[in-house]
């Protein structure tokens, strides 16, 4: 039976085991480290989306809003530089603007109304939020019936 001693292994090693492992960490280092980035990137894109969701949303909630109230038209017709109201949805507000629109009031033919018109508004939405900065702008048309002129 041979028993090898200390001083009979071969002096030829070079730590080739340590260089490999070093290399297999770094790689695994550079690979974790572009994860996070990547993860952090996906978080930040995920959160404007959410934000700019959130401020459209309330821009188009204001101008529904708008369009319910029937005074605003009532007011937008007596102010010819229109008139402007104020939303508030959480961090997001909006504020609207109501326009009577030149042109046509009437309405189109084959209905009997009688004596009434019909007035074109333009209503326009700026919505932003607080915390992020985003910003959404719409602009809807509507047409109200009114009484008409003569």
């Amino acid at each position: 039976m041979l028993i090898l001693t200390s001083q009979q292994l071969p002096q030829r090693q070079t730590g080739m085991a340590l260089i490999v492992v070093l290399i297999f960490m770094f790689l695994l280092t550079v690979l974790g480290v572009s994860s996070m980035t990547t993860s952090s990137l996906e978080e930040r894109m995920a959160s404007n989306a959410q934000s700019q969701m959130g401020t459209f949303q309330t821009a188009e909630s204001a101008i529904a809003e708008t369009i319910v109230n029937t005074a605003t038209f009532t007011s937008a017709v007596n102010a010819p530089a229109g008139t402007n109201n104020s939303y508030t949805l959480g961090t997001h507000t909006a504020t609207t603007k109501t326009i009577v629109e030149s042109g046509s009031n009437q309405i189109m033919e084959g209905y009997s109304l009688g004596s009434f018109q019909a007035i074109p508004f333009t209503i326009e939405a700026t919505s932003t939020s607080s915390g992020t900065g985003a910003r959404s702008r719409l602009s809807q048309g509507v047409k109200r019936l009114a009484p008409g002129a003569g």
